[in-house]
């Protein structure tokens, strides 16, 4: 099935919440980040977004890390980045980012605080069903109009701010995520010969299973890790 993506569908003077992933390497004591790739590459989903109302979902490393903390800086990088005032509150779906939401003007982008200071977003776990129970998830749902997905770093994991909107709001692809799904389509159904995957990464697990499924299904003559 094809995915639906900013295109397809009018979002102008609508709340849409955007997950994305700008995770990024932080150093722990000066408190710099040293990276801002990941940040610069949702840009273009905020620029077609222009005209909506953009409510951003995103998380920072996770609990008990050194570079775990607060979005506030990721609000400040990506409002010069975009030339566009970015608003950050230090809540995620409580009375305060509640009240942010419903103050919005078309245009406006609002950040919301790490969403994996959220119990549910680190502990929760389950189908779809479970994960839109959520707290976070049932409360943003109820004043947002469509839920646009870029964070293909994250695409591999069911929590609520991935994949707890799925069956309460629209679906629809960013950017990012539209040109990564085309690129993984190109490889897969037509790769250039000879294909050679390049796999890396902390996860071995994980690229096993991928290494072992591209040389079964031939999308690739050799893997290089």
């Amino acid at each position: 099935e094809r995915v639906l993506t900013i295109d397809d569908v009018h979002l102008d003077g609508r709340t849409v919440l955007v997950r994305v992933d700008i995770n990024s390497p932080l150093d722990p004591e000066a408190k710099i980040f040293l990276d801002y790739t990941r940040m610069k590459m949702i840009l273009p989903t905020l620029n077609k977004l222009a005209k909506a109302k953009v409510v951003i979902l995103a998380h920072q490393s996770r609990p008990g890390k050194k570079d775990f903390i607060s979005t506030h800086a990721h609000a400040r990088e990506l409002q010069g980045m975009i030339g566009r005032p970015v608003k950050w509150v230090n809540d995620i779906h409580g009375p305060i980012a509640l009240k942010a939401i419903e103050q919005m003007k078309d245009g406006d982008i609002l950040l919301l605080n790490n969403v994996r200071m959220d119990s549910d977003e680190i502990n929760l776990r389950g189908d779809f069903d479970t994960l839109s129970d959520s707290t976070l998830v049932q409360r943003l749902a109820g004043v947002a109009d469509a839920f646009v997905y870029d964070a293909f770093a994250c695409a591999h994991r069911a929590t609520p701010s991935t994949t707890g909107f799925t069956h309460l709001l629209p679906c629809i692809s960013g950017e990012l995520m539209k040109s990564e799904i085309n690129i993984l389509e190109g490889i897969i159904n037509n790769p250039n010969r000879p294909c050679i995957a390049v796999l890396g990464g902390i996860k071995v697990d994980d690229s096993i299973g991928v290494a072992d499924n591209m040389l079964r299904t031939g999308v690739c003559d050799e893997i290089w890790v």
